[in-house]
């Protein structure tokens, strides 16, 4: 056996092995097995080799020399990021081509005084954004001087799913169990929609975010219910190339995580450009919005319509039509640039610089912030321009735009969401106007679970029982104890106080806290001043509460998911490479939690 032979056919051994392992590990149903099969498939064409080398013949030089100049042409041409393709995922959504509406149920015609309803939840939209005098949002200024509004509501969760859940059912985070975007929604849960549907209204609901798709079951109690979260079948392929890749590929094992997936972004998915249009999501939403309104006008039951416009959501990419106007002259520092701005690449080391006190870090936030700040104006923009529509038809509205949670940027160190439970995270807007609405300012910011009871009571509908939200119409000044929830920490409000522990065990008897800061948010809203070690009483009460509600929670169930959701999630930060988006960054604050 010639050594040349042996020497070929072993090297032949490892490419065919490593393709078949990766073959093996890309196949449907074998997820468990995807990372060992790579090499076990490459040590049996290994060992296969010396009975090759004995069989067959080697061949030749010349052929062997072409193999290999090949391959290292394939190889070069990878790393020079050769084949890139621009692509428009929005393109797919053709407004003409919209699904029609369903036909009304029999009961319908009982509702046909009723008002209609118009929901708009804004995703990341922070309380304090609309109410900065250097944000100009003319559109939600007049809703708010013709409604009921408070500087803030409470959102039960620093993320997407868990406060939309609270939203649309009026229960706890506690209650239902949807703790993080992976968990289930239960199916004992009262929906909004369905109430609505049962009574007679047509309910319709328009997101834009794959953490709110039909998969989780939000849409259930909508007579329709459509995402237009952005996909194109490259993007789509190579999204699942850098999920799947650790596990059948080399990388996988000679990389830890998250640089092998980081590496597999450089040389697949960051060769494709989405979004050539340069439109935001929202003008997309807008349209699908307006076309609706004006089908639902037409017809004479009342309507129910959920819009949850995305735009907000880092990266932070402003309309053109507003970019530039609040950033001008605002420079991004060197060490951030070529990146989109606010990706969680871009915010974990931020997040690091800022925790060394370094001053181009916070330089950085502030150009951040204000980009984020041009997503607003323009969707202020397209709200106008939804609020005219639903003008024009004539017929009584009832109008609530809120948000399911805010941003960072910078305080205590961090950035982005869905990794503390600071105010920046919880208090998002809440403005109501219509039919039996008086105008004016709350004087008890409500939660978001105060949402669905205060729109069924204003429809005039009775409230389910498991509903735990309150009509915000009534003045109760009784004090409510609150609970929100993040990855890793929680927040126990009971006054003006509010408590912030690391929890395991939720829902379990064998459930722990562990305090970690004490803030008096009525006089400290920044929360500037832990006063954990000058509370202890305090302290032990709010804990000994809060540890109650812990345990009497319903346990979170996870979701089942395709990789494709998971590289959805990942995608906006939520999974995989980029964790819950705290997992790389550092914990200036005691109040952050430990680490995972």
């Amino acid at each position: 056996m010639a050594a040349s032979a042996l020497a070929y056919w072993m090297g032949a051994g490892l490419g065919l092995g490593t393709l078949a392992g990766a073959w093996l590990g890309l196949l449907g149903g074998w997820e468990g097995l995807a990372k060992p099969a790579l090499p076990a498939a490459t040590a049996l064409c290994l060992a296969m080799a010396p009975f090759c080398a004995r069989s067959l013949r080697a061949p030749g030089v010349r052929f062997q020399a072409a193999v290999a100049a090949a391959a290292l042409i394939v190889v070069a041409l990878c790393l020079a990021g050769v084949g890139g393709r621009d692509v428009d995922p929005a393109r797919q959504f053709e407004v003409a081509a919209r699904a029609p509406l369903p036909q009304p149920a029999a009961s319908a015609v009982a509702a046909a005084q009723r008002p209609d309803v118009v929901l708009i939840s804004v995703d990341t939209l922070r309380a304090d954004a609309i109410l900065d005098d250097g944000v100009d949002t003319p559109n939600l200024d007049a809703l708010r001087a013709r409604g009921l509004w408070s500087q803030y509501a409470l959102a039960p969760a620093p993320s997407t799913l868990p406060s939309h859940v609270t939203m649309l059912t009026g229960t706890s985070v506690l209650a239902h169990g949807t703790i993080l975007n992976k968990h289930k929604i239960p199916d004992d849960v009262p929906r909004l929609p369905e109430e609505l549907r049962k009574a007679g209204w047509l309910t319709l609901g328009l997101t834009a975010n794959a953490v709110i798709d039909n998969r989780t079951g939000l849409g259930e109690g909508f007579d329709l219910y459509l995402n237009f979260a952005p996909h194109d079948p490259y993007y789509r392929a190579a999204r699942e190339v850098v999920w799947k890749g650790p596990r059948c590929t080399w990388l996988g094992w000679l990389l830890p995580d998250p640089m092998d997936k980081a590496v597999l972004i450089r040389l697949v998915q960051a060769r494709i450009t989405r979004a050539e249009s340069g439109a935001a999501p929202g003008a997309l939403m807008r349209d699908f919005a307006l076309a609706y309104l004006s089908d639902a006008a037409a017809q004479p039951r009342p309507y129910f319509l959920f819009l949850h416009f995305m735009d907000p959501h880092q990266p932070y990419s402003p309309d053109p039509s507003v970019a530039g106007r609040l950033s001008a002259g605002l420079e991004l520092p060197e060490r951030y640039r070529g990146r989109p701005a606010g990706d969680p690449t871009m915010a974990r080391a931020l997040q690091s610089h800022l925790a060394m006190g370094q001053e181009d870090a916070r330089a950085a936030t502030r150009v951040l912030h204000a980009v984020y700040h041009e997503e607003l104006l323009y969707i202020d923009h397209v709200i106008g321009e939804v609020l005219q529509q639903v003008e024009k038809t004539g017929r009584p509205t009832l109008v609530l735009v809120t948000g399911d949670h805010g941003e960072q940027f910078g305080e205590h160190n961090l950035m982005l969401h869905n990794n503390s439970v600071y105010e920046p995270l919880l208090r998002v807007p809440f403005v109501l106007a219509g039919p039996g609405v008086t105008p004016g300012k709350l004087a008890i910011p409500p939660f978001l679970e105060d949402v669905a009871p205060t729109l069924l009571s204003l429809c005039g509908l009775p409230v389910p029982a498991a509903m735990e939200g309150r009509n915000v119409l009534i003045i109760d000044p009784g004090k409510r104890a609150r609970i929100a929830v993040g990855p890793e920490t929680l927040a126990f409000y009971d006054g003006g106080w509010k408590l912030i522990c690391a929890y395991q065990g939720l829902g379990t008897s064998s459930a722990e806290l562990t305090p970690m800061a004490l803030y008096d948010v009525a006089g400290d809203p920044l929360e500037l001043d832990n006063r954990l070690e000058r509370e202890p009483a305090r302290v032990q009460v709010m804990r000994d509460a809060a540890l109650g509600l812990l345990q009497a929670a319903r346990a979170p169930e996870e979701q089942v998911m395709t990789p494709e959701q998971q590289a959805a999630l990942e995608e906006l930060g939520y999974a995989g490479l980029f964790g819950d988006e705290d997992q790389e960054a550092p914990a200036p604050d005691p109040a952050q939690g430990p680490r995972r």
